[in-house]
């Protein structure tokens, strides 16, 4: 009777230990199977990131070949404004930033939209250049932007010295606060814009 108990308990004992080893076994397999789909999720955020900075370069490579903002840089190489600038360019799709940096409310006949603004939010400080896909439009378009642009779109703070003025199929706006008349004024940009374009204007607007 002994030996047949102790025949049960070893087979029993084996039996366990054999199912321990299989329990490891598929630890260990699932183990490679995770650290496999950690290198590919690695992989898929190595694209992404490579993607992202392939469309900051596709926009640097946007901005190089626009037309507007080299006359910006004209601009201030005539008139140099004390302040911190920076310069954007406006996605045409965007029209809420549209509307916030022109007052247009539609862009079916811009080709370009260009910006310079303080980068300080308490100074009120725009230059805006537009470029329209056909100059016969510059008039409507000009008149537009001056009655539609918000003049207090920064907190506390207005451009109330504005003009609008154009020459063939660029338009600028220009608005600034009054209180950094010592720093510049519309009059100063609109003959720095006129004399960049060959010192005539088709049109000038102001507010």
């Amino acid at each position: 009777m002994k030996k047949v108990l102790l025949g049960v308990f070893l087979a029993i004992t084996l039996s366990s230990f054999t199912a321990c080893q299989k329990s490891d076994n598929d630890a260990g397999n699932n183990s490679v199977e995770t650290e496999d789909t950690t290198q590919v999720e690695t992989n898929e955020d190595s694209d992404t990131a490579n993607n992202s900075i392939t469309n900051t370069q596709d926009e640097a490579c946007t901005e190089a070949e626009s037309e507007l903002f080299p006359i910006i840089q004209q601009i201030y190489e005539i008139k140099t404004p004390d302040l911190a600038l920076g310069d954007i360019p406006v996605d045409l799709t965007n029209l809420d930033a549209v509307k916030y940096n022109t007052g247009l409310t539609d862009v079916s006949k811009i080709k370009e939209i260009a910006v310079s603004e303080a980068m300080i939010g308490s100074q009120a400080y725009s230059l805006v250049l537009v470029q329209v896909n056909q100059a016969k439009d510059a008039e409507s378009i000009a008149n537009e932007m001056l009655q539609g642009i918000d003049q207090r779109k920064w907190i506390c703070v207005e451009a109330n010295d504005l003009q609008v003025v154009a020459q063939e199929d660029v338009i600028m706006l220009f608005m600034v606060s009054s209180q950094l008349e010592d720093v510049v004024t519309s009059k100063e940009i609109v003959e720095a814009f006129k004399e960049v374009r060959g010192g005539e204007l088709d049109i000038e607007l102001a507010k």
